[in-house]
């Protein structure tokens, strides 16, 4: 079932996600915290896994404005995608440090060898999704200005 206009959820976790993804970018290169081997990034990203798995469940409970530009609902399921992804290299990096045991057990040693080509495949993932990311805003201004399409009333 189709719907004229987004849940006011389903908008307040599509901007939550923006914010998260543009801070955690931001403070990609923040420094440890004192004390722990973890920043904010890594904080931002594990709040971010949780917004997304919302996102999905909602998606799939909640009916949504239908689109039939084939191009913006690939681009927006490639964004979900690549989203996962940089999500993943990143769980796949903290593993790999052994954060989670870390916390568990401060006194465990940090690191379980190489993760220099995750952090590479990290970071590709994250220009791939801005480069989504901004086809995205290209297609949504398109389709509401030049299509006339009413997407969000």
């Amino acid at each position: 079932m189709n719907t004229k206009r987004y849940h006011p959820v389903v908008v307040t976790l599509h901007w939550l996600t923006v914010f998260l993804l543009f801070a955690s970018a931001l403070l990609s290169k923040q420094k440890d915290m004192p004390g722990l081997p973890l920043n904010l990034h890594m904080i931002l990203g594990a709040v971010l896994s949780i917004v997304m798995i919302a996102r999905v469940i909602l998606r799939f409970t909640h009916s949504t404005p239908a689109s039939e530009n084939k191009l913006a609902v690939s681009i927006q399921l490639a964004l979900y995608l690549s989203i996962f992804f940089v999500l993943g290299m990143g769980a796949w990096i903290a593993y790999q440090r052994n954060l989670l045991g870390y916390l568990l057990n401060p006194n465990s040693a940090i690191g379980r060898g190489g993760f220099r080509q995750l952090g590479e495949l990290h970071k590709t993932g994250w220009f791939i999704l801005l480069g989504l990311a901004t086809a995205h805003v290209g297609i949504t201004i398109y389709e509401q200005f030049n299509q006339k399409a009413n997407i969000y009333s």
